[in-house]
């Protein structure tokens, strides 16, 4: 094999490995410490590519051309052995969601080797750009479509093996790299001898793993959520999330607390992602010991009309299928996204939960919600969604989460068309009776979903019950209705808040309302101002900006530390994801921006080395608010986050990797032409894009998986063919104009303004929701226009 076609193979496989390990990191994050830091995998990863790219730019006048090969071979070897190091590391690091300094600084020095694991990659990768930019064009499009291949097979694989063996299966990959090196490139025996014994190794930890109870007891996650992992019997990982059944840990959070119990059944936990437990009832077909099932108040809704057909949005472990069957529901829909909680609850632990989802009158459906009622027109007599929040994320981004498309005013309006006109929709979330936040959020989108629903008198067809059972554990019940509440159903209501000891928040009964934050919501006329006003970020949620469980003003982050309670991390982690940016934003000043000022005195007036540079962070920048954007807005059409992920970053990575190898054809005289003219169809692309994708995904939401899939690779072929050429131009042009030194300055400002933006389009998706975000993209891509034409009439002045 020639040298060439071994470094094209060589940026295949190393790209496979960043983007393969981005994806890992993302989720064990999500399980080890928080959803939130599962952002925070992107940040790191191009942290540690920027790293290299400074790295090289200050060692690239000691390193001859012929030496390349060796320093290849050896930041390759060095990649698997460090990968293994730092996971071993996290699995054994006990990292508190405190704010004090040593936690925090513990967190830095985390952050810092998993960043050097991406640093070796990155190495390579930017050596071979750097010293063989004439085939910039090529090497780029191998570089996208490895990042494009790691992206498919990361899912099949951690479903397959789980995330110890994944990563261990990561390693072997690596191994591979510096054995390709010394056999085609170096060629020496002594460096085939030692990539043979990495290899050798990575094969041998792998098989210990899956064969060798005692050493996976060394290799395998010890803590989560700061906490020692324990009384965890059996787990399965997927793409989504880690499912773990426990030994009880909790009955029910909406039991009646006049209930008492005398034969209660045996009962498991079953946990998504080690901090979203649900319970999993065993039992036998004996109903008397079920009875503590009708004594809950997320079974309102059907003990008030126990008709069929009903839906439950996100069935979980299957305790609201249970109690609707239990209660006389003859035809009930389980509806999860996630694979696995079927395979679980009717396989693993069928005997013990007898089977539920294959008992007559029940159906589970592996879909999204939003699609599935979608799809099912007037159809339902009861929808429920019973405190579907699993916090499961993706490296797009924190909360980025498949729940969130599920508390939308568009999600709501999704409901009531597929409820029958007296159908009931009904929710249950957490409840601080003091200070409600999820839950006054949730009524305020259902009355905005009224609204434009043209419901005249939304507060006859609401009823809303909570369960008060102290400080920390209380639930509300929301029930819905396209029609007015009858009189029937407002007395059984009554009859069960009594018999339960229920308390009673808002029932249209005629009589005089009490006043709380409920009924001031329902009968305000100016709801606009409660939002303003209220501590917590209680306003509606759309499909634009669906960040349902982020309830703090932009400005209030702070206050996250004073809250205590049952979701007391579930603020602080929004604290610490800030310092945690904070952290990255000057690992990136110190690592990267720092050492370029400090060269930043060298002439450069040719090119104008600040546009040059400015070029570069626009391309960086600009690229990740858009992939950030698309992959929440291909959430809604594709069901699931994880679904979106793959799709969007396969397709962009694989587009983007064809245009960059289209511009190896484009004549070198025209270059600077090339380059204003695909921003200016970028510009003009992005902006039709922005204003019809939404109504084209209303239209097409409904058919099934498949065929979205390939429509929305279709629709980012476009976009993507063009995002893929500015880069490999402008470093043609570097090189034509023997610039090739400055390259590593400029591959490395490209990853850090990566890093920020990421982080900058996550604040913005947050607080002005996701078309803005990418309007603010495209005009990224516009001043990088405007830098192209001003860098191209200087260039031409001084010839």
């Amino acid at each position: 094999m020639k040298e060439t076609k071994i470094y094209y193979l060589i940026a295949f496989l190393v790209s496979f490995c960043i983007i393969f390990m981005q994806l890992l990191l993302s989720r064990i994050f999500s399980v080890v410490l928080w959803y939130h830091f599962a952002f925070m995998s992107v940040s790191i990863a191009m942290l540690g590519i920027s790293c290299a790219g400074i790295y090289i730019y200050y060692r690239k006048s000691k390193i001859i051309e012929s030496d390349v090969k060796h320093h290849l071979f050896f930041a390759a070897l060095i990649a698997p052995l460090y990968l293994f190091f730092t996971y071993y590391l996290i699995f054994n690091s006990r990292i508190f969601l405190k704010i004090n300094i040593k936690d925090l600084l513990y967190l830095g020095f985390i952050y810092f080797h998993l960043m050097m694991s991406f640093f070796f990659l990155g190495y390579c990768i930017t050596l071979l750009i750097t010293f063989y930019s004439k085939n910039i064009s090529r090497l780029y499009f191998f570089d996208l479509i490895g990042a494009a291949a790691g992206c498919i097979v990361f899912i099949p694989t951690i479903n397959k093996l789980g995330a110890e063996n994944t990563i261990l299966f990561l390693m072997i990959i690596m191994a591979f790299i510096p054995l390709l090196i010394s056999l085609f490139a170096t060629k020496l025996k002594s460096q085939i001898f030692i990539s043979l014994l990495v290899l050798i190794a990575a094969v041998g930890l792998f098989k210990l793993n899956s064969s060798s109870q005692h050493f996976r007891e060394l290799f395998k996650i010890k803590y989560v959520k700061g906490h020692p992992e324990r009384e965890l019997e059996f787990s399965k990982w997927n793409a989504f999330s880690r499912v773990g059944v426990y030994g009880l840990r909790f009955i029910d959070w909406g039991l009646s607390p006049k209930y008492k119990i005398e034969k209660l059944t045996y009962l498991k936990t079953l946990d998504i992602d080690a901090c979203a437990g649900m319970i999993m009832v065993g039992h036998s077909d004996d109903t008397e010991e079920l009875e503590f099932l009708k004594h809950s108040i997320t079974a309102l809704a059907y003990l008030i009309k126990p008709e069929g057909p009903m839906a439950v949005i996100g069935a979980g472990a299957g305790k609201d299928v249970l109690a609707a069957k239990l209660c006389g529901v003859n035809e009930i829909y389980a509806v999860d996204i996630n694979p696995i909680i079927y395979e679980v609850v009717n396989n693993y632990y069928g005997k013990f939960t007898n089977y539920l989802y294959s008992q007559p009158g029940i159906k589970f459906e592996i879909e999204d919600g939003r699609s599935f009622v979608r799809r099912l027109k007037n159809k339902f007599k009861i929808i429920q969604v019973s405190m579907v929040d699993t916090w499961a994320a993706i490296n797009s981004g924190a909360m980025a989460l498949a729940e969130n498309t599920l508390y939308t005013v568009e999600a709501f309006i999704d409901y009531f068309n597929s409820a029958t006109d007296d159908g009931i929709v009904t929710f249950t979330r957490f409840y601080y009776r003091n200070k409600p936040r999820e839950s006054l959020r949730t009524l305020s989108i259902a009355l905005e979903a009224f609204n434009k629903l043209n419901i005249k008198e939304p507060y006859r067809n609401i009823i809303i019950i909570a369960n008060i059972l102290g400080e920390n554990y209380n639930t509300i019940t929301f029930l819905f209705k396209k029609t007015p509440f009858t009189i029937d159903e407002i007395t059984r209501a009554k009859q069960i808040a009594d018999e339960n000891g229920f308390v009673i928040e808002y029932i249209p009964s005629g009589q005089k309302i009490e006043p709380n934050h409920f009924t001031n919501l329902i009968f305000s006329q100016n709801r606009e101002q409660i939002y303003k006003n209220y501590e917590f970020d209680i306003s509606p949620t759309t499909d634009d900006r669906p960040f349902f469980f982020h309830l703090l003003k932009p400005t209030d982050f702070l206050k996250a530390i004073n809250f205590t309670g049952r979701h007391q991390y579930n603020y602080i982690a929004v604290f610490v994801l800030v310092v945690s940016f904070i952290i990255i934003f000057f690992m990136t000043v110190i690592f990267v921006i720092t050492p370029l000022i400090i060269k930043i005195h060298q002439n450069y007036n040719d090119f104008n080395i600040l546009n040059i540079l400015a070029y570069f962070a626009c391309l960086g920048a600009g690229f990740m608010v858009i992939e950030t954007s698309l992959i929440q807005r291909y959430i809604l059409l594709l069901g699931h986050p994880i679904y979106s992920l793959s799709v969007i970053l396969f397709s962009m990575l694989i587009f983007s990797g064809i245009g960059s190898f289209l511009t190896s054809y484009f004549k070198d005289y025209m270059l600077f032409e090339y380059v204003i003219k695909v921003f200016i169809m970028i510009i003009i692309v992005l902006v039709i894009y922005n204003l019809i994708i939404d109504s084209f995904f209303e239209y097409i939401i409904g058919l099934d998986q498949p065929h979205k899939i390939l429509i929305a690779v279709f629709t980012l072929m476009a976009p993507s063919l063009l995002l893929g050429m500015p880069a490999p131009l402008a470093i043609r042009i570097l090189t034509l104009k023997k610039a090739q030194n400055i390259i590593p300055w400029c591959w490395a400002i490209n990853g850090a303004f990566s890093v920020l933006g990421s982080l900058f389009a996550f604040i913005l998706a947050m607080n002005l929701g996701f078309k803005i975000t990418l309007y603010v993209a495209i005009f990224i891509y516009a001043c990088a226009m405007f830098m192209s034409i001003y860098l191209k009439q200087k260039l031409e002045s001084s010839e």
